[in-house]
């Protein structure tokens, strides 16, 4: 006969009643209230399972937003970024100055030539023909002691005196008592306005000297000696610089000379021997853009191999746990946006002249894989003797298939900006200033069509802001006309690879609007809701514990009664045996 239930221990923990487990041969409350718990928890588990995938998915996301801003950098480098005087930030502009002589010495001994980016390609014949030069006056030995010695005084060698320093001709008092360094210091004192310093030359031992140079070249600085009780072993009167370039004598003060030509500055090291010509080469640094033009494609391909790993796939041909974005739109979308791109024919270009990547020299191919990579598509493989040849022949065709560019028959037209909205590469411009109309024709391929344009009148200046319309051909296109008088232009464009490539990225990554910054966020709100979801579920687990402990407690009461009744049954039992026995 059963004599007792053993259904678990009851105890206190944290102020509450918990169950800690049945005795042998009794019911695992514990186990049973944690089971209950845990499979009520299990929406809460799936949601934490989406949390960690979400947190996978979102430095996918991150990595994939990194490799894409280096690209967009790589694009901007090739692209002409939009706005006027911005020729510093186009790789196409930057130049390089090449010195060759006729003589037997090498150029760069006369002359070195910086250009800015922008200078005009050109060359130049040059002779130096003289130096600048610096005003230099020694007074005669001075003897003394010493440099602190007294010299000034009336037994001594200078009599005090006011002496004229400079072409401004500012005066120095030389008092009684003053040393050689006292006057050298006192001379330095005004130097911002003489343009003369002072120093004290020691000869020999007691034996000095005083020298006054000018601090800047050129005979604007020459000045009469100081009068006072010294000579002059030395008086070397300072001269300009001077130059021809290209039959033209140039005279000026300073041995480095940028006032001549835009964006060039001659510096003078040497003047040329008589017989001798230099000729200055400015020409496109090549070798710049070479390597500009690598790092595009480096850049374009570390996304291509990006994209593969997240999209690989086993040999079952699912993808594998490390292919986070395999199932990602916005990944597809975005490598199909680039490839269509990168593929493109440049409009606008003339027949005949090199109009795509593979013109040049770059081609798709793909990447067999190996050890670390998987097969990746459509990569662009470079041929570099292809690449080097063109920019030496065609250099304003290579950047016209990377770059933004245009011709206007009206130079106060430029281009301000524009989008990869633009559709059209040959524009007529009606300028109406007068009376406030302002359109474009351009031919659709079934004749003329004329479209209106924005129009805002500039502040401060005569001209117009012209804007394309939202839904036109020429949406996102910002042209300034800085001329108030009306006119009609012809504006010819051509938009590059690379600046359709920043555009396109330009979209994906941009902070708080792009793509993946939607993407981002969208993940972090869904966590976010997650989070407060499971939060929600573990409150009611608590609560749902609580509840389990009651019951079971009272449960633990009941059977505590039913146990009294059945030990009293087995000892009523058991005496009736007794008896009976």
């Amino acid at each position: 006969m059963v004599s007792s239930i053993t259904l678990g221990n009851f105890g206190t923990q944290n102020g509450k009643t918990v169950v800690t487990g049945g005795s042998s041969g009794g019911i695992d409350t514990q186990g049973l209230i944690d089971g209950l718990s845990e499979a009520k928890r299990l929406p809460a588990v799936q949601l934490e399972a989406r949390i960690k995938q979400n947190a996978t998915l979102s430095t996918a996301y991150g990595e994939m937003q990194t490799i894409l801003n280096r690209f967009k950098d790589a694009a901007n480098f090739l692209r002409n970024p939009p706005g006027v005087q911005n020729a510093t930030s186009n790789i196409f502009e930057y130049r390089n100055a090449q010195v060759s002589n006729n003589g037997a010495t090498a150029g760069s001994g006369y002359l070195s030539v910086t250009a800015t980016p922008g200078a005009a390609v050109s060359s130049y014949d040059i002779t130096v023909d003289q130096l600048a030069t610096y005003n230099v006056k020694v007074t005669e030995s001075i003897f003394a002691a010493d440099a602190d010695a007294t010299v000034v005084g009336a037994a001594s060698t200078i009599t005090p005196t006011t002496i004229t320093i400079g072409a401004a001709a500012v005066n120095v008092d030389l008092a009684e008592g003053d040393s050689l360094n006292q006057i050298a210091a006192k001379i330095n004192a005004v130097k911002n306005q003489t343009k003369v310093t002072a120093t004290v030359v020691k000869v020999a031992d007691g034996e000095f000297r005083l020298s006054f140079k000018t601090m800047e070249t050129g005979a604007a600085y020459n000045y009469a000696n100081p009068v006072f009780d010294l000579n002059f072993v030395t008086e070397t009167d300072a001269v300009d610089a001077q130059m021809t370039i290209d039959g033209t004598t140039i005279t000026r003060s300073k041995n480095s000379i940028s006032d001549v030509v835009d964006g060039l500055t001659f510096n003078l090291l040497n003047a040329t021997p008589p017989a001798d010509t230099l000729t200055v080469g400015l020409e496109a640094d090549t070798s710049l853009v070479k390597d500009a033009i690598f790092n595009f494609v480096d850049a374009y391909n570390e996304f291509r191999i990006f994209a593969a790993k997240q999209m690989e796939t086993g040999n079952n041909g699912a993808p594998l746990e490390s292919a986070v974005l395999s199932s990602s739109s916005t990944l597809r979308s975005v490598v199909s946006r680039v490839n269509s791109e990168i593929a493109q024919v440049v409009n606008g270009i003339l027949a005949g002249n090199p109009d795509r990547l593979a013109d040049i020299g770059i081609t798709f191919n793909d990447f067999p894989g190996d050890a670390d990579t998987p097969l990746v598509r459509n990569v662009l493989n470079i041929d570099e003797a292809k690449l080097e040849s063109a920019l030496k022949a065609n250099f304003e065709q290579v950047r016209s298939i990377f770059e933004f560019d245009f011709t206007t028959t009206d130079p106060n037209l430029t281009v301000f900006s524009r989008t990869n909205s633009l559709a059209v590469s040959s524009i007529l411009l009606n300028i109406d200033q007068t009376n406030g109309i302002y359109e474009a024709t351009y031919d659709d391929g079934s004749g003329p069509v004329t479209i209106q344009l924005d129009g805002e009148a500039m502040s401060g200046v005569d001209g117009v802001v012209l804007r394309g319309r939202a839904g036109t051909v020429l949406e996102g296109l910002v042209l300034l006309y800085a001329d108030g008088d009306d006119a009609t232009v012809t504006l010819n464009m051509t938009q590059g690879v690379a600046d359709r490539v920043f555009n396109t990225l330009e979209d994906v990554v941009k902070s708080g609007t792009g793509v993946l910054a939607t993407e981002l966020k969208n993940i972090t709100d869904t966590n976010t809701r997650l989070q407060t979801e499971i939060d929600r579920i573990d409150q009611r687990i608590i609560e749902y514990r609580d509840r389990l402990l009651r019951q079971f407690s009272a449960l633990e009461q009941a059977i505590s009664q039913a146990n009294i009744l059945l030990q009293s049954l087995a000892a009523q039992t058991n005496a009736q045996l007794a008896a009976s026995g």
